[in-house]
């Protein structure tokens, strides 16, 4: 049997779960609730480690695609995290979770006073109400404004900042303005923020991309931005609603910041514009691989109080191309966790698993693989999780899953699994054990929109071959994006419910790759064979020097056992020299 033995370093972390232990979970797993014991919600306020696997490994493929094809889940700030936590420092630790576990977009309504000129994160009405109460608690601006914010923000991108875990992220501006009447008497600790300039606060965030550093009309792949470019957060003004005769010049921020093509800062100021598309859930229209290729926009859908995202359709959304923003509120906000686990194009729910068991062979976890529907315990999950958000460290050290080398630390003592290659099925990938007899998705290597399918089903060693054997343009594929996996998934034979594409990791545990040969290039990972002949000859010099020098430490020099007889020559020899100074 053809096979591939690996050796790599595995480093160690503590894998925490509140329900079910790890040596635990290869035993009995058989349910979507003994499944979901991997689940984000599980390990809320820190991000899964599954999903950080599975969150590395779309970036790691998408990486040569341009990002107009990205996704990036989101929320609206304002109706998910300030409208029910209050406008204060404590809700900022709510984003700070936010951040932890993957949203990567954050719709931020901005307030201009323009009568003291100040810019706010609280709107007018909410001053007031601080006011009318006499509680001063929300909208302080000495420890609530978007400095702090900022700073916030600022904390989980240095985090981040390593290539284990740095993403691409969006700031979805909306500008808004109020005057403030003599009449009315606001104290100063509510208006005078002392942020007159927002290029000036905004030009601090790390890694930010400023128009200058993109091309509109051909944007940056993903990889050229985060690793070339070393830039990741857009600040897009999408809506202006500063009025006609403002005193704040967005001239000024021409810049910092980029506008969407439907916002008039375009029009008025010659703002940078990024072509982005912004539409409720009810306009979207799915994309399509011959769409897309007259379009270079950004896609992004929101929902409402009145119409929210189900679990379906915010999955649905996402395959046709969209970012989704949740625009309603939760009654707890670790409800969330259970659309992020949707809010992938590429894994299927809760995948990358560890375990020890083949899932595919549990009927009662893909069964219904044959359709595109969202299984029922997903959509009414209850799982277990914490009731109340706890504290969010400082450092936000759970985030990182890398250390501080920048090395793969998703391994641990218990995962000896044996599901390290890819299947594409028609809720996205799930790992399965390369030992499977399934047929093999193919691409042309020539034309990326020319695919097909083997007809004879062997193992993932093989799947390759047998891709060639049909045409040798043929080569084993992978989807790249969105809407190459949603063609890919519409084209999956009626019998068949999951086929190979290529995607392993097999050079290393929990480091999933392109390519049957492609190493993790986050370890340092070689074959065993390849080892011996790296480290003998250097062994052989090591032992060699060590005798050497042992010897060395035991031979006497021939003038220490001759002393002796040297100094009694020598003594003998000045016995008939003369003292002092000859006549």
């Amino acid at each position: 049997m053809f096979f591939l033995k690996f050796c790599y370093q595995s480093l160690l972390i503590t894998a925490r779960t509140k329900d079910i232990t790890l040596t635990d979970k290869s035993e009995i797993l058989g349910s979507w609730e003994e499944l979901a014991a991997y689940s984000q919600k599980n390990e809320w306020p820190n991000l899964s480690r599954n999903r950080a696997i599975a969150i590395r490994t779309q970036r790691d493929v998408s990486e040569n695609v341009t990002i107009e094809y990205s996704i990036a889940p989101g929320v609206d700030l304002s109706t998910v995290v300030f409208d029910p936590y209050g406008y204060n420092p404590g809700s900022l630790d709510t984003f700070r979770v936010l951040t932890n576990v993957g949203v990567q977009s954050f719709l931020l309504n901005l307030y201009y006073d323009e009568t003291n000129k100040n810019w706010l994160m609280c709107s007018k009405e909410k001053i007031i109400e601080q006011v009318n109460t006499d509680n001063y608690t929300e909208c302080n601006v000495s420890n609530f404004n978007i400095t702090s914010f900022i700073a916030t923000l600022n904390q989980f991108l240095v985090a981040t900042n390593n290539d284990l875990n740095i993403n691409l992220m969006f700031l979805l501006i909306k500008l808004n303005s109020f005057t403030v009447s003599p009449n009315e008497l606001i104290p100063s600790n509510l208006t005078d923020s002392g942020i007159m300039s927002l290029s000036s606060i905004f030009s601090t965030i790390v890694k930010v991309v400023s128009p200058l550093d993109v091309d509109n009309n051909e944007l940056p792949t993903l990889h050229n931005l985060l690793f070339k470019l070393s830039k990741r957060v857009f600040p897009v003004i999408i809506e202006d609603n500063l009025p006609s005769n403002t005193t704040y010049s967005l001239a000024d921020d021409k810049y910092t910041f980029f506008t969407s093509k439907d916002s008039k800062t375009s029009a008025s100021v010659s703002l940078n514009v990024l072509d982005m598309e912004i539409e409720s859930e009810d306009d979207m229209e799915c994309q399509t691989l011959e769409t897309v290729y007259n379009s270079s926009s950004l896609h992004f859908a929101y929902d409402s109080e009145d119409v929210p995202f189900t679990i379906q359709s915010y999955w649905e959304s996402i395959q046709c191309g969209y970012s989704p923003i949740i625009n309603h509120a939760f009654s707890n906000i670790s409800d969330f966790s259970t659309f992020l686990e949707v809010s992938l194009w590429s894994w299927s729910p809760y995948q990358p698993t560890v375990t020890a068991t083949d899932e595919l062979s549990i009927s009662s976890l893909f069964s219904n693989l044959s359709n595109r529907g969202m299984p029922d315990y997903i959509i009414n999950s209850e799982f277990s999780n914490t009731t109340n958000l706890p504290h969010i460290m400082e450092n936000t050290s759970s985030t990182n899953t890398g250390n501080a080398n920048g090395e793969n630390n998703d391994d641990n003592d218990y995962d000896e699994y044996d599901n390290r290659c890819a299947v594409l099925s028609r809720l996205g990938w799930i790992a399965t054990s390369c030992e499977r007899k399934l047929r093999a998705f193919c691409v042309s290597s020539t034309n990326s929109s020319d695919f097909a399918i083997t007809s004879d089903k062997n193992t993932y060693a093989k799947a390759n071959m047998d891709c060639k054997s049909l045409d040798e343009k043929y080569e084993l594929a992978v989807p790249r994006n969105a809407l190459q996996q949603e063609y890919m998934m519409s084209i999956i034979p009626a019998g068949e419910n999951v086929l190979w594409i290529n995607l392993n990791s097999l050079s290393s545990k929990n480091c999933w790759v392109v390519g049957i040969d492609t190493n993790c290039p986050y370890q340092a990972v070689v074959s065993h064979h390849i080892f011996i002949q790296m480290i003998t000859p250097s062994s052989v010099m090591g032992i060699l020097l060590v005798i050497i020098f042992l010897a060395m430490q035991f031979q006497q020099l021939p003038v220490y056992s001759n002393r002796k007889y040297w100094r009694k020559l020598l003594n003998e020899k000045l016995k008939n020299d003369y003292d002092g100074v000859p006549s």
